[in-house]
């Protein structure tokens, strides 16, 4: 086996959401809703 140098790369923060973390209060939950709800935190 040859040993290999390790490239520094860089840390990845993964955060996920769905569900009912992406429904505002009074929304019924469709896909639009939830795709306009995901444009406000990465905005």
């Amino acid at each position: 086996m040859i040993a290999r140098k390790s490239k520094k790369t860089k840390p990845i923060l993964l955060v996920a959401l769905g569900g009912n973390a992406l429904i505002k209060k009074g929304q019924e939950g469709t896909i639009e809703e939830q795709f306009e709800n995901l444009r406000v935190p990465i905005g």
